[in-house]
């Protein structure tokens, strides 16, 4: 019965295509180890743990556990255990975070250790690793509104390892044997916790007892001032409620993360290539949170569009600046970080606090509206997952590429920063005030269908 569910469960989410394309990074993942069995480079463990710390952020976001109208419909109310349910969509999950996290640290883990036992010990290790991440993804997200702290949570006891030797990553700093116990023994109890939450959250999602129910009003003289609020507070995600978050709360994982990238630097000996391939990893980070605003902004968004008493390009822009003050109020002590790491260290740490302050907001109002004006989606039933996971879907990622090319090229001068974060920051500027543009994605947002 297991493996019937978990068929099923996998038909539903992902087209042939798209597990197709998995096998093969993953395939390429394990050439690219074998080809560095040779070489031992320990600095390599901090690459490793910032890229499993900034994975295990991105994916334990705000939202709900990825159900399916027809996980709810169907399978919850056949005669399957709740168990192999729990199992099913715990898989499910693996795929999409767990087989990503894998394919980029199986290249690492073969440089952090010498020897080929060490190696083969590391390579190991991080397959169970992947399982203890996305069993603690899933724990997170299920703990509702302090999930952004749990994960923090996780992150410091994954990064305690870079201090203390001994931990869940302990294998890359060549406590073989007591690092592979404690990860199995993480990753146990983590899979136990996450089971369990799996089944319990079932319930919730069907008990009537809707998260959504609570009555939240955003009231103010101006209306404009209104849909601000709104858009401030309110957190949409794919698969996600609807619900008025405390901003505090998105805070603590980006300075942990900035936390980390500083005592990396002081740690690591020779601070050449590695030094500026950790920033890069940052900067993909702050990359792949960009397109992730940009591609969730009006995505939920209900009835606004059948109004009369609001402009439509009025409503999209305040309802933008909104959503860019939110960015502000979660990465600014990071950006704080990154300065005082300029100050004190040097280097060219103050790039990134430019790339925070200037080049991200700008590229979220231009990926905004490149979005609605080309392939705008709206989610109506934010309960459940209407889109399967397939490479057509996933066309919209192309947006990361010239993004992370112009962050990229800030780091070769201190004139191309300027240059380019002028040029991202004055568009970003004229965009938001031009009412024509707006005006112009609200018609294509009407022949869309949105409702």
């Amino acid at each position: 019965m297991l493996g019937k569910v978990i068929k099923l469960i996998l038909s539903t989410r992902f087209t042939v295509f798209f597990m197709l394309l998995i096998i093969i990074m993953i395939y390429v993942s394990i050439i690219s180890s074998i080809t560095g069995i040779n070489f031992y480079l320990p600095e390599y463990r901090y690459v490793y743990i910032l890229i499993s710390a900034i994975f295990i952020l991105l994916f334990s976001r705000p939202s709900r556990i990825p159900l399916m109208k027809s996980d709810i419909d169907f399978l919850y109310v056949s005669p399957i255990k709740k168990t192999d349910f729990a199992l099913a969509i715990f898989i499910s999950y693996y795929i999409v975070s767990g087989m990503m996290l894998l394919i980029f640290l199986l290249p690492f883990s073969v440089y952090t250790v010498s020897g080929i036992y060490g190696k083969a010990i590391a390579m190991t290790d991080t397959v169970i690793f992947s399982f203890f991440a996305v069993a603690s993804e899933l724990i997170s997200i299920s703990m509702q509104k302090y999930k952004i702290l749990i994960a923090s949570i996780i992150i410091l006891y994954i990064a305690s390892t870079a201090i203390f030797g001994y931990g869940p990553l302990g294998f890359i700093f060549g406590h073989i044997y007591s690092g592979t116990l404690i990860i199995i023994a993480s990753m146990i109890i983590a899979m136990y916790f996450s089971i369990k939450g799996l089944e319990n959250y079932s319930d919730l999602s069907i008990s009537g007892k809707s998260l959504e129910s609570d009555n939240i009003g955003f009231y103010s003289k101006k209306g404009c001032m209104s849909i601000l609020k709104k858009s401030y507070y309110m957190v949409y995600m794919r698969g996600g409620i609807v619900k008025n978050y405390n901003m505090f709360i998105f805070i603590p994982p980006g300075v942990i993360i900035a936390m980390l990238i500083f005592y990396f630097f002081i740690k690591i000996p020779d601070k050449g290539f590695l030094s500026e391939f950790i920033m890069i990893l940052f900067i993909l980070y702050l990359t792949i949170f960009s397109i992730s605003m940009i591609q969730n902004t009006f995505m939920y968004e209900r009835g606004w569009l059948s109004f009369n008493s609001v402009d439509p390009a009025v409503y999209m822009r305040y309802f933008l600046l909104g959503k860019v003050l939110r960015y502000y109020t979660i990465m600014i002590p990071s950006a704080v970080i990154f300065l005082l790491e300029y100050i004190f260290i040097g280097g060219i740490y103050y790039y990134v606090t430019i790339i925070i302050l200037f080049n991200i907001p700008s590229m979220i109002i231009i990926g905004v509206l490149v979005l609605m004006r080309t392939n705008p989606r709206q989610i109506k039933d934010p309960e459940f997952i209407q889109i399967r996971n397939s490479i057509k879907n996933s066309v919209y990622m192309v947006l990361i590429i010239p993004f992370i090319i112009i962050n990229l090229f800030i780091l070769l001068s201190f004139y191309a920063v300027i240059i380019s974060s002028s040029i991202l920051f004055a568009s970003g500027i004229y965009i938001l005030l031009n009412k024509n543009l707006w005006r112009s994605a609200a018609l294509k947002l009407f022949e869309r269908g949105f409702i």
